[in-house]
């Protein structure tokens, strides 16, 4: 953390696009921190407010694996405003502290820490601008259906259990719209970018091997007709737009003699990065060796704790990840439960091992956070 680093505290009512919004500015080079994915840690077994949750809640809200099942909690918390506020004071602490550890480790010029409590929990302190994401109830209404598979009943429950929109937005430096396009939300994010760090350093590059003449930068740097037009020429989804994808993985653009050569796709979960995609399939031995090392850059200046390449991409890729440092490993070997549950979203049905590469250990195992 330094007196030149724009943070962002990014806020809104559930459903409102905060995580897209995210995404979106982590892809303009930010690091990007996810108060809720943090919640979710300090939760497992083992974790600084699992013990005092259970003791609070009581062995009800426990899973079969003696972790806290977060719908059976979800289910108490949200019917009954008390237990809400209860269960707030015992994780609200710990989990701002999670996420001032990982802004003091960052060396990015701008980081972003989306939180729907941003406020409530006095996050806003250290926040050099406040931004709000906006959506109507109708659209959030909706969301929570098509997107999460809650009932309406649900949906309405989780809706009216937060305060009113407008008390968010009379606090925010910026208010983003997320009702209309991916690509209008892409250019508000943009536009506001833009606005809030007047005067300040914008992240240009970010990784870079001179010798060879190879390097990776935020997508916002280079030309949007340039990077469109190399999408459609090479993306394999048809029915996802470039700006849509902005919104949900994060693009990073490789440079090869100044020429874009290739983008990697990826996901960051949870401080997991997972290799998606490279676009178009790198064709030597060089190439694939410089994208594994860029990709490997560019999660750790995200604080990925593992990198994982699914066996299918692999494939695809024609790669080697025994030679970069992976291993093949069962994926009931990963006792981490962040690590594990990464490896089960992207692994198919019939797979139970994965290519996996630590790079850092879970932060909840390396710090101390106070529990009070």
């Amino acid at each position: 953390m330094n007196e030149t680093q724009e943070i962002i505290g990014l806020t809104g009512n559930i459903a409102t696009g905060k995580s897209v919004i995210r995404r979106m500015l982590a892809n303009c080079g930010a690091l990007e921190i996810d108060a809720d994915m943090i919640a979710h840690r300090i939760m497992y077994p083992g974790g600084p407010a699992y013990p005092k949750i259970v003791d609070a809640f009581g062995e009800t809200i426990l899973a079969d694996d003696g972790s806290i099942s977060r719908g059976k909690l979800a289910e108490i918390v949200f019917n009954d405003l008390e237990k809400l506020k209860q269960l707030e004071a015992i994780s609200h602490p710990i989990v701002t502290d999670a996420i001032m550890a990982h802004v003091r480790l960052s060396e990015q010029n701008m980081v972003v820490i989306e939180a729907i409590k941003l406020l409530e929990a006095g996050l806003d302190a250290v926040c050099t601008s406040i931004w709000v994401s906006y959506a109507s109830k109708s659209y959030q209404l909706e969301r929570l259906i098509n997107q999460r598979g809650l009932t309406e009943s649900q949906a309405q429950v989780r809706i009216s259990a937060q305060p009113s929109q407008f008390k968010k937005i009379i606090r925010a430096d910026v208010v983003i719209n997320t009702e209309g396009s991916f690509q209008s939300t892409w250019d508000q994010v943009r536009g506001s970018l833009n606005d809030t760090i007047q005067g300040k350093q914008h992240p240009e590059e970010t990784h870079l091997n001179s010798s060879s003449g190879w390097k990776s930068t935020p997508i916002h740097p280079l030309a949007h007709h340039e990077l469109e037009a190399f999408w459609l020429a090479n993306k394999k989804d048809e029915n996802l737009s470039f700006f849509e994808q902005s919104g949900s993985d994060l693009i990073l653009p490789v440079m090869r003699d100044k020429l874009l050569s290739n983008l990697i796709i990826w996901d960051n979960w949870n401080f997991t990065g997972t290799m998606q995609a490279v676009l178009p399939k790198p064709g030597s031995a060089e190439s694939h060796s410089m994208l594994i090392e860029l990709f490997q850059a560019h999660a750790e200046s995200q604080q990925c704790e593992i990198l994982l390449i699914p066996d299918k991409c692999v494939k695809e890729l024609d790669l080697s990840p025994g030679d970069f440092g992976f291993q093949y490993m069962p994926v009931e070997q990963i006792a981490y439960p962040a690590w594990r549950e990464a490896c089960n979203a992207i692994n198919n049905e019939d797979e139970n091992a994965i290519w996996i590469k630590i790079l850092a250990q879970p932060m909840e195992q390396v710090v101390n956070f106070k529990v009070t």
